[in-house]
């Protein structure tokens, strides 16, 4: 499931301890839960609910859920008097949104170069994520001059981060003392610095 998006119709079932499906003989209660989780029940995911319930005479019930963190996730139905039945789930990453510097600021000689600095592309739910198609991020700041490698032998105004790709490094070099800011940005992309 697409962080941030509804999910497929997720079902409940009744079982017994030889793995048959009887229908309950009165309406029955399951407690949804799962870390990170909102459940709903309808297809839109619009109408949300901590629970839903088996009628009687039944012997499941349908429910849909999100999520915006991406990564494993445990779906539980409980009821009582009855054993919790659980669901593991895959929350991946939505389409990029944004850019960040996610290397911490660094202390440099004036005239020295930097060590690799990380440009990463993130959903608009803070998930690292990767581009959809190849992009050119636009590197600015006063003062500073850019560069592809860790020599600082080659020089740049921008980086392309390849579609597919999360990540991309770039180098930088200060001639002055003092404080440096190093800004990113790419089209269609909120940037940073």
């Amino acid at each position: 499931v697409v962080a941030g998006a509804c999910s497929g119709v997720a079902s409940i079932q009744t079982q017994d301890a030889f793995s048959n499906i009887p229908n309950v003989g009165a309406d029955s209660t399951a407690n949804l839960s799962g870390t990170t989780a909102t459940f709903f029940t309808d297809s839109g995911c619009t109408t949300s609910a901590s629970s839903v319930t088996v009628t009687n005479g039944t012997s499941s019930q349908s429910f849909y859920f999100n999520a915006t963190a991406a990564g494993s996730l445990t779906l539980t139905a409980a009821s009582a008097g009855l054993t919790s039945g659980t669901q593991a789930e895959t929350i991946t990453a939505a389409a990029a949104t944004k850019l960040i510097i996610s290397t911490t600021a660094q202390t440099l000689s004036a005239g020295s170069c930097s060590s690799a600095i990380t440009v990463q592309a993130l959903d608009t739910y803070n998930n690292d994520t990767a581009v959809g198609s190849s992009t050119t991020v636009n590197l600015s700041g006063a003062g500073a001059s850019f560069f592809t490698d860790s020599l600082c032998s080659t020089s740049t105004s921008s980086v392309t981060m390849s579609s597919g790709s999360g990540t991309q490094n770039f180098y930088v070099t200060g001639a002055a003392a003092g404080s440096l800011t190093v800004s990113i940005a790419a089209t269609g992309l909120t940037g940073d610095s």
